[in-house]
């Protein structure tokens, strides 16, 4: 007899990295329309900078599409901050960097 079974929670997401303008928008294929897919085993939730803004921030076990953007940065240096996306014990990370306002 063969039986398979998920042992623990997982999580992925791709891209694991986002690169956003001053005004928050992502430099995506489609400008500001990036999709970030989460595949997890069960529900999710998000942990990030308030700056960072999301289409979702949590979700349940399947594949979920999330959209990344961010406030207008003011500032004329360069931001950067981590979304960690949690699944029980499990992690992922998404990188993210915004650039800084031209002055």
């Amino acid at each position: 007899i063969l039986a398979s079974a998920v042992v623990g929670n997982n999580i992925s997401v791709t891209p694991g990295y986002a690169n956003l303008d001053r005004d928050g928008m992502d430099y995506g294929i489609n400008y500001g329309l990036v999709g970030y897919e989460v595949n997890a085993s069960g529900s999710w939730t998000v942990t990030k900078p308030s700056w960072i803004l999301m289409s979702r921030t949590s979700g349940s076990a399947g594949t979920t599409l999330v959209s990344i953007s961010g406030l207008m940065n003011k500032l004329s240096s360069p931001r950067s901050g981590t979304i960690v996306f949690t699944c029980g014990t499990a992690t992922a990370t998404v990188y993210v960097e915004q650039d800084g306002a031209m002055i």
